[in-house]
């Protein structure tokens, strides 16, 4: 039996099975930040907004980090999510003041500071129930304050200072003072080393003791 130089293709299969070409895939394209800058400006400029949406319910949190014209924010910014889990602008959404601890009333478009705080808390309206409220947050000031960026905010800065004051010959001026107060302390070694041979040269020894001396 001849062999086929070639396998053909069946005749139930489509073009897209039968063709021996290979569609080109194109590499997926990932939208990123243009530099380091831009990420570390929004992470500063982030906070989190904690929504109370229903009682005894824990919050809904998120975090926001392309506030427009930071650190003013509106509600009007996140008004699409906030459809979401049950707030409409007809709601009497009020606003958690952390540092004097009460509730007021605001509209989506009210302007609001965010710079004295790391969250902002919302609860959609006087009915909710917020529990544990003060506890979540706590936590979330707590996490605020202990994430790692904060520890390395001012590096650039730190490693600037170093570079100006060897420029400068500053560090050297710091090298010698340590030096000459090393030498003033060996002179002081020399002296009493010194004054505590005079004082035994005067001393008087039994001719006992000069004996097995």
């Amino acid at each position: 039996m001849p062999k086929s130089s070639k396998a053909r293709y069946s005749t139930q299969l489509n073009k897209t099975w039968t063709t021996s070409s290979q569609p080109a895939l194109s590499p997926l394209k990932i939208q990123s930040h243009a530099n380091k800058q831009a990420y570390e400006r929004r992470e500063r400029e982030s906070f989190r907004l904690v929504i109370f949406y229903a009682s005894h319910t824990p919050p809904k949190i998120i975090i926001i980090d392309d506030c427009r014209a930071f650190p003013k924010f509106s509600l009007a910014e996140r008004a699409g999510y906030l459809l979401l889990v049950g707030i409409s602008p007809s709601d009497a959404t009020e606003v958690y003041d952390c540092r004097y601890r009460f509730w007021t009333e605001v509209s989506l478009d009210t302007v609001l500071s965010v710079n004295s705080s790391p969250c902002l808390i919302i609860r959609r309206n006087s009915d909710i129930v917020c529990d544990n409220l003060h506890g979540w947050i706590t936590d979330i000031q707590e996490a605020a304050r202990l994430r790692s960026p904060v520890l390395w905010d001012n590096v650039g800065a730190e490693r600037a200072k170093v570079s100006a004051s060897y420029k400068s010959g500053s560090h050297r001026t710091s090298k010698k003072r340590n030096h000459t107060e090393l030498d003033d302390l060996s002179e002081t070694e020399d002296n009493i080393l010194k004054r505590l041979r005079g004082e035994l040269s005067t001393l008087h020894i039994p001719s006992a003791l000069a004996t097995h001396a």
